[in-house]
């Protein structure tokens, strides 16, 4: 057997590229057995497999790629999680406006999770107040981003990403660097909100712009950065389909 790997993004891209590529490739060969995964089944034998490659995270980066559309997760305390998925239903105008609006821009600087995870765990678990102060606010905000989507109101989801933004930064102060907030400088007047994907430090920045217009400034500014540079912008959209795996 022959299992060849391909993803059309970066390494140290901060989307969960690791964790959807190993619930690929673990969907893949249970289907190649006759043996399909359940939902709870996948996502269990990825976060085994991310710990046994010493990777670090969790459940949520599988579960967001696997599960389409937009959705929040939710798990009760304890060391066995089962994650229940809730869809979150958006209408078809804000899902077109926050299409319209929604930037996702690499910015050529790769970083490893499990360094930055490595800190905010050990503050976590040794309790620090500050830290555990924020992941209950980071909770809350999740809550927020979700009524928000629901309620179609794009302009106040945009300005809760940038709040959770700045809560992962009191986290870890890695989560951003200069180069980072100086490619931020050039476009921060046309945004509405943004924020680093996964645990910050490089990777990609997911931008939400104050309209359609601003989006198209905001890709012009980032485009006119140079086409030496290894930072680029990439396509972005809501996916609607999810996991696939078809036999040919």
């Amino acid at each position: 057997m022959r299992l060849t790997v391909f993803a059309a993004v970066p390494k140290g891209s901060g989307l969960g590229t690791s964790s959807i590529l190993g619930a690929t490739v673990l969907a893949a060969l249970a289907r190649l057995s006759g043996n399909d995964h359940s939902l709870d089944e996948l996502t269990a034998r990825t976060s085994m497999l991310e710990q046994l490659m010493r990777t670090g995270g969790g459940w949520q980066d599988q579960l967001g790629g696997v599960v389409p559309g937009c959705k929040i997760l939710r798990t009760e305390a304890g060391s066995v999680q089962r994650p229940a998925v809730e869809p979150i239903e958006i209408s078809e105008a804000a899902g077109r406006e926050l299409d319209d609006r929604m930037i996702l821009y690499y910015t050529g600087m790769q970083r490893l999770a499990a360094n930055i995870l490595q800190n905010v765990v050990g503050r976590y678990l040794a309790r620090d107040a500050e830290c555990v102060s924020i992941v209950h606010q980071l909770k809350d905000g999740a809550e927020r981003m979700r009524s928000e989507l629901a309620g179609g109101d794009i302009d106040a989801f945009a300005r809760t990403l940038g709040d959770y933004w700045t809560l992962k930064q009191r986290l870890d102060a890695g989560a951003s660097t200069p180069e980072i907030e100086s490619l931020l400088d050039a476009v921060r007047g046309e945004l509405s909100g943004y924020e680093l994907p996964g645990a910050g430090g490089g990777g990609f920045l997911l931008l939400i712009a104050r309209d359609a217009s601003a989006a198209g400034r905001v890709r012009n500014t980032l485009d006119a950065l140079g086409p030496n540079r290894t930072a680029r912008r990439y396509g972005a959209a809501i996916d609607s389909e999810g996991l696939r795996v078809s036999v040919v």
